[in-house]
């Protein structure tokens, strides 16, 4: 995942939008909470293998969840 980054709070929001708790998320992809709270906070980068498989649970297309440097940029201007 050269130059993609993780975009956590597309996966938050897919979590709350899906009435999951983030130990539920954890139990399933069977890591800890403290793990996925790392990411979900964006203090920790996943491997393309956790992309995956929280796409799945999350029940929407791994490429959904990255983005480029540059995107991201954008994305948090646009939020604020």
């Amino acid at each position: 995942m050269k130059n993609v980054i993780f975009v956590y709070p597309i996966a938050k929001g897919q979590i709350a939008a899906l009435g999951l708790k983030q130990w539920q998320i954890a139990r399933r992809l069977n890591i800890s909470e403290t793990y996925l709270s790392r990411i979900l906070l964006g203090k920790a980068q996943p491997s393309e293998r956790f992309v995956k498989k929280i796409a799945v649970v999350l029940q929407i297309e791994p490429k959904s969840l990255l983005a480029t440097k540059r995107e991201k940029m954008l994305y948090a201007k646009l939020a604020s």
